[in-house]
């Protein structure tokens, strides 16, 4: 992303494997975004966009949780940026939703096998539509990755290819978000 923005914008990457929404993973330790979040904006500020972008960890198996209870897992972690003062001025960055790109369904073998289900994947093809509706009734900007992106033979993690589209799309949503004010 920082490449296709070029000089005129700072990325800053607050990216963790296994990062859940809002929920403490009993197994993966200290990846709740809900604890991570208002450090990573008081270290950054000011700053003019949050970009989020998770909720296919809260899909695990173990969590057993209803895509709905992720999407008002997202809306928890908006209020968090709205609240944060970490815009110039102490005013409020905008913010971008970007749900999670499908997963796959073929399970058996892969790696994450014994982490992901069939369910999760269904639960994450219904993100979508429900961050969505949480970011517009927030007055956040939304993106779906599963329009750009897709997993690769581990039915999780995106390859290369992938990446890169996704970061043109989020680049030019940006520029969108930026252009209309």
């Amino acid at each position: 992303m920082q490449r296709l923005l070029g000089d005129d914008y700072h990325v800053y990457e607050d990216g963790l494997n296994g990062r859940t929404t809002v929920f403490e993973d009993p197994i993966e330790e200290h990846r709740c975004g809900k604890e991570a979040l208002p450090i990573a904006l008081k270290v950054n500020a000011p700053l003019d966009l949050v970009i989020i972008m998770l909720g296919t960890n809260d899909c695990k198996n173990r969590f057993s949780l209803e895509p709905w209870d992720i999407g008002w897992g997202m809306d928890l972690l908006i209020q968090y940026v709205k609240n944060s003062q970490t815009g110039h001025q102490n005013g409020i960055p905008r913010i971008l939703i970007v749900s999670p790109p499908k997963m796959g369904e073929q399970w058996e073998g892969t790696r994450l096998g014994t982490v992901f289900s069939v369910a999760s994947s269904r639960r994450v093809a219904a993100l979508p539509e429900i961050y969505k509706t949480v970011a517009l009734n927030a007055g956040a900007s939304f993106l779906d990755a599963g329009l750009y992106a897709e997993p690769g033979c581990d039915c999780v993690h995106l390859g290369r290819e992938s990446h890169e589209k996704l970061a043109a799309a989020i680049c030019e949503k940006v520029g969108e978000i930026f252009q209309n004010g």
